[in-house]
């Protein structure tokens, strides 16, 4: 019965491997295109908010301020 309490150990498969792969790879596409817009932004003269602008803004907008 000491057989019955072991339990087998986790082995991953390619199929997970391949999904955090095409993960990896959208999370790149997605910081290579708002690094694209962030640069077009400067290069057309937008100011950028700082941090706590950001956060100033999230909370106004949620009616938080």
């Amino acid at each position: 019965m000491a057989n019955l309490t072991q339990t087998q150990p986790t082995v991953s498969s390619p199929v997970t491997r391949l999904q955090s792969s095409d993960t990896h790879s959208q999370r790149m596409s997605l910081g290579t295109r708002l690094r694209a817009l962030r640069q077009k932004a400067i290069a057309e003269g937008i100011e950028l908010l700082s941090t706590e602008e950001i956060v100033a803004e999230v909370k106004r907008r949620r009616g938080e301020i």
